[in-house]
């Protein structure tokens, strides 16, 4: 387990480093399978059927926060 501590845990620049730790560490350590990562997380957006699930970080970590801002200004709770 690590665990990432910072003034912004969203900031591109602490979210690209969480991505490349945890790759790394899925690449490195023999009997890992799994690997639970604000980077992998699933998050339930609402939309005109319901809601599905989706990645925010499928594309890969966005390098403007304003994009990122925008995805979780959108979600229906």
């Amino acid at each position: 387990m690590i665990l990432v501590k910072a003034d912004d845990v969203f900031a591109p620049d602490v979210l690209f480093a969480i991505d490349k730790i945890g790759n790394l560490l899925m690449e490195k350590i023999p009997l890992a399978d799994e690997l639970t990562s604000i980077t992998k997380l699933q998050v339930p957006v609402g939309n005109e059927e319901g809601f599905s699930v989706v990645n925010p970080f499928e594309k890969g970590v966005p390098s403007d926060p304003k994009i990122m801002q925008q995805f979780f200004c959108k979600l229906r709770f």
